[in-house]
């Protein structure tokens, strides 16, 4: 098996994808649509591990210049941006790693009927192919972006190519099982079920419309946004 980096998810064909990650919400549609809006200094793409022409496993990609300075605010904040318009490399650092910052979770999909040993096989080959990418352009850090329970199965090849696992976040988790909303109030305590009640009360005169796009919609919600940034106290 070889690895492959391409520039943009549309390198991996479109029925590949959906034939290794079927159902996925972040799909290839959704990919290929934040291509064109990636966050600021972001490049993203997709890499992929090939059995001859076959398409056998493939994930987001994406790359970043991390600037050390991200924590500093006010005078030294402006300090560090006087230096890295001028020389970049002095407070940041190159990056490239796979997943992607506009998802939770890295989709690494794999064609079916592969054995554990043989996904090992690809994402070696993947992990091999980031890193050859990573020495010719001098990127100073590899990562592999918030891996999911398939971490554990993936173990040998990280071990392999000397991975440390780093803690991020946790994502938290509220069990609701439950039938309807009204079963689930009725198991809250008194004082909390009462509060959420007046507060659905309160808000019985808002309209609530059910879409499937922003179509119309999107200078609203992009100024929802940026209000939301201009209230952040810190600048990253």
């Amino acid at each position: 098996m070889r690895g492959e980096i391409y520039p943009s998810i549309a390198g991996v064909p479109r029925a590949d994808w959906e034939r290794m990650l079927p159902g996925e919400p972040e799909s290839w549609d959704y990919y290929r649509a934040v291509e064109d809006v990636p966050p600021s200094a972001f490049k993203l793409g997709a890499v992929a591990a090939l059995d001859g022409d076959q398409v056998v496993a493939a994930a987001p990609l994406f790359r970043v210049a991390y600037r050390i300075d991200t924590p500093l605010q006010g005078r030294l904040r402006q300090i560090g941006q006087w230096v890295f318009e001028r020389v970049p490399r002095l407070v940041s650092l190159p990056v490239i790693g796979m997943g992607s910052p506009m998802s939770d979770n890295c989709t690494i999909g794999f064609a079916p009927g592969l054995s554990d040993a043989q996904r090992n096989q690809a994402f070696d080959a993947m992990l091999a192919r980031i890193e050859a990418a990573a020495a010719e352009e001098k990127s100073a850090l590899i990562a592999v972006k918030s891996v999911d329970e398939q971490a554990e199965k993936l173990q040998p090849s990280f071990a392999a190519h000397g991975y440390n696992r780093v803690t991020s976040v946790p994502l938290v988790m509220l069990e609701l099982p439950f039938e309807s909303l009204e079963a689930y109030l009725a198991s809250l305590p008194g004082k909390t079920r009462g509060y959420l009640k007046r507060k659905m009360r309160a808000g019985a005169q808002v309209r609530t419309e059910y879409r499937t796009s922003l179509d119309g919609l999107e200078m609203q919600v992009f100024g929802m946004f940026q209000d939301t940034l201009k209230q952040s106290k810190v600048d990253y």
